[in-house]
């Protein structure tokens, strides 16, 4: 379980989950332990998520019974708050081994749903700096494979195909690219199945507004073969939401894919501008969650009785505007510390404000006292800004970004980065990333 920031070079940047269980520790009286009600359940993400679904099955059985002798509440049932591919995990228990009975609320943050193309880039050429020696460790893993796009999102030839259904994948294998496949469709066909039968809640949060590969092509490579090239262009019929089409999204998944294919047309849900890694800590997104978790705690209110609602569509949900950051995964010390933020959506702020703020090398809370807190400079720089901060210690920080000024008011956006070993004035050292990799 990630309970603080971290950093891997162009592999893995988290704003870890302490925020969000301090937030519900604030909010709701609840126990920690094993015996108690606020429960992390970690799982090895190596592993097929079918395994890491019947764990979590097995873990909710003991400890929801065990909770409901101890309160004498039969009719207890378990929230979930899942995390990327922890949804999938989720959903597969829920929907495919059973478990929909035992959940009263699933919450989302960021979850594939449809599977998301960075990861076409992991399993070709291998994550960011440490790709050499990473590669056939991400290539022999199923649950990397079941987080390939369901939909036709790669173009060969001038036609578009399924990752698991292409003709040619450079680099990737196509027995665990169709498995992948098998493994999302498994999850909606099963819904499908429980269409009108009693059900959980399912609650679903996601960013947008960060730049976030939407497909991918098939290019001849030098000195020959083929290889994959990531696009920020959707593919032919993919929806185009609001603005930018390379903005529908936290970064990582694209924002379509946020959405779980039964909410098409009737999206239960909240979208924000935030990158990936730091949507459990997004101030908005979690704020308004709570609201609703303590809404459901609530009862009689079915004896208030009104017209229901017409069905929500995504496009709805999307702010007016947001802001895109965008800072690379590593710093060498001694090196400025360059970022850039544009203004997306229909308007823009007149200006924004920008925070360093260097971390604890455990992690705080957002917002619960880092080492140290100071003001970036800001330059206006095109149609947005360049953030300079200097003389950073090597350490792990979060920059949080923040309109300012007349105007409209966007949600504030963050990314956690790392500053590491002495600056060479030949370049960065080695795995420090210019800029975020695929």
């Amino acid at each position: 379980m990630i309970r603080s920031a971290q950093v891997i070079a162009g592999m893995l940047r988290h704003g870890g989950y302490g925020t969000l269980r301090w937030r519900l520790s604030e909010r709701f009286q609840v126990v920690s332990g094993a015996g108690g009600n606020l429960l992390e359940f970690p799982y090895d993400w190596r592993l097929d998520n079918r395994i890491s679904a019947e764990a979590l099955g097995e873990f909710v059985a003991e400890r929801l019974h065990n909770w409901r002798a101890a309160t004498g509440y039969a009719e207890a049932r378990v929230i979930l708050l899942a995390h990327s591919m922890g949804g999938l995990v989720a959903r597969y228990w829920l929907e495919v081994l059973g478990g929909r009975d035992q959940c009263r609320i699933l919450v989302t943050f960021g979850t594939p749903h449809r599977g998301a193309v960075k990861t076409l880039g992991w399993l070709a050429d291998g994550p960011g700096a440490l790709r050499r020696s990473l590669r056939p460790l991400i290539r022999s893993l199923p649950s990397v494979h079941q987080l390939l796009p369901m939909y036709p999102a790669v173009c060969h030839a001038g036609e578009w195909y399924r990752p698991a259904e292409a003709p040619v994948l450079p680099g990737i294998d196509p027995e665990r690219a169709r498995d992948g496949l098998v493994f999302l469709r498994e999850i909606t066909y099963a819904v499908d199945r429980q269409h009108g039968a009693p059900s959980y809640q399912h609650m679903t949060l996601a960013g947008t507004f960060q730049r976030t590969w939407q497909s991918a092509e098939v290019v001849p490579a030098d000195p020959g073969g083929e290889t994959l090239r990531l696009l920020r262009s959707p593919a032919p019929g993919s929806t185009h939401w609001l603005g930018e089409p390379a903005l529908h999204g936290d970064g990582t998944v694209p924002l379509a894919s946020a959405v779980p294919v039964e909410q098409s047309l009737d999206f239960q849900g909240t979208i924000g501008a935030g990158r990936h890694g730091s949507l459990p800590s997004h101030e908005r997104l979690t704020r308004e969650m709570l609201g609703r978790l303590t809404f459901t705690q609530a009862h009689g209110l079915e004896e208030l009785r009104g017209e229901p609602d017409e069905s929500a569509d995504p496009l709805d949900a999307v702010p007016a505007c947001g802001l895109t950051l965008e800072v690379a995964y590593e710093y060498a010390h001694g090196e400025p510390v360059l970022a850039d933020v544009t203004p997306a959506g229909a308007e823009a702020p007149e200006g924004v404000r920008a925070m360093v703020e260097q971390l604890a090398e455990e992690g705080v809370p957002q917002g619960q006292g880092g080492l140290a807190t100071r003001e970036a400079d800001v330059v206006p720089d095109g149609d947005g800004w360049a953030l300079l901060a200097r003389d950073l210690a090597p350490g792990l920080y979060r920059m949080t970004v923040a309109p300012c000024g007349v105007g409209p008011r966007p949600d504030p956006v963050s990314e956690v980065f790392r500053v590491t070993g002495p600056f060479s004035a030949g370049g960065p050292a080695d795995g420090v990333l210019a800029s975020e990799a695929p």
